[in-house]
């Protein structure tokens, strides 16, 4: 959970009490301070989000790292991203790299605004953003709830968190706030089995890697995504059908 200054509450003391109640958060760095004193609250420390629009910023937001990392040298930095062509120049700025591309429903995404957007392009983007933040983690974002104005539907969503995986995070983010759930019956049905068989492969996603096997299949068809997970806890085979109806 990110853990911002637009927060209604004292940040404190949800670190405080964050790990009592099963989950950690990531506290924008500009909270970071002796206040923070339980570490086992923390999942990192947010540098940023998405500010990275240009090349001079790299200077900043290295040195939000360095200055962070003074400050304490346990806790993990985290910076959001959503530029794909400046996502090599930005990856290795922080511990971990985020990066967001949305296409469930009419969302705000950073191609054409207007023009239709490929079924995996999510994968693309994000799994791009993996692949140039290598070997460090990234920890990429899918749609879940509507954020507003613009409706989605289960399946969309549903794909959405499929490609994240496929792309090769390590943790699952997830953009919307709770109140607006995805239009139509299918929505939280569809997307909360998926959250749950995720949580259980957990420390499998956390710890594997994606490109663990050579995948091979029997037709010529191009209807479909998969790869194969890998880590100390075993081998997961994700698979995608976009040619379902």
């Amino acid at each position: 959970m990110y853990l911002g200054n637009a927060c209604q509450a004292d940040p404190y003391k949800i670190v405080d009490t964050a790990s009592q109640q099963g989950y950690r958060v990531l506290l924008d760095y500009t909270l970071f301070n002796a206040s923070v004193t339980n570490m086992d609250s923390m999942a990192g420390v947010f540098l940023s989000d998405e500010d990275d629009d240009h090349p001079a910023d790299t200077l900043k937001l290295w040195q939000r790292h360095l200055e962070q990392r003074q400050r304490n040298t346990q806790i993990p930095t985290y910076n959001g991203g959503h530029s794909n062509h400046l996502s090599g120049m930005f990856s290795g700025l922080a511990d971990i790299q985020g990066f967001d591309f949305y296409g469930a429903g009419c969302a705000p995404h950073i191609t054409g605004f207007l023009t239709p957007l490929p079924f995996r392009a999510p994968f693309d983007f994000l799994h791009n953003a993996r692949n140039n933040n290598m070997p460090l983690p990234t920890w990429l974002y899918s749609q879940a709830l509507n954020p507003g104005n613009y409706w989605t539907n289960g399946n969309e969503i549903a794909a959405e968190i499929a490609m994240t995986v496929l792309a090769g995070s390590h943790a699952m983010m997830l953009f919307g706030p709770w109140p607006h759930p995805p239009k139509g019956k299918d929505g939280l049905l569809l997307i909360t089995p998926l959250m749950a068989s995720l949580s259980r492969l957990n420390e499998t996603l956390r710890t594997g890697d994606i490109n663990g096997a050579i995948v091979t299949r029997d037709d010529d068809a191009d209807d479909s995504m998969v790869d194969a997970i890998v880590g100390p806890q075993g081998t997961v085979l994700i698979a995608i059908n976009d040619g379902a109806t």
